[in-house]
């Protein structure tokens, strides 16, 4: 929220973090017709998502393989394991976001 200690440390904790550049941090996924979560958030487990980055063009990675691209702003369907956790990250631009994570029990 901003550039202070308290607010980077409680950044760090919750997961909401992005490298090399902010426009990794307008990722978004949520289930179809649901509530779009941020890079830290988490979703029941589904067999899809959906995923948008308003900032710049998209590469969503699930469990680290790229599986879907996307045009700033466009949402699409990011396929996923109907079993176990997903870890679904983005590259967006030169940044890489921090994971929202799918169907994971912690």
């Amino acid at each position: 929220r901003d550039r202070s200690e308290h607010a980077i440390r409680d950044a760090l904790v919750a997961g909401r973090t992005c490298v090399r550049a902010p426009e990794a941090c307008s990722f978004e996924a949520r289930a179809p017709g649901g509530t779009w979560q941020t890079v830290g958030g988490t979703l029941p487990a589904s067999e899809a998502i959906e995923a948008r980055a308003p900032a710049g063009a998209l590469e969503v990675l699930v469990n680290g393989a790229s599986v879907v691209s996307a045009e700033p702003g466009e949402v699409v369907r990011v396929p996923l394991s109907a079993r176990g956790c997903n870890v679904v990250r983005a590259r967006v631009g030169e940044g890489f976001s921090a994971p929202i994570y799918v169907g994971c029990s912690f």
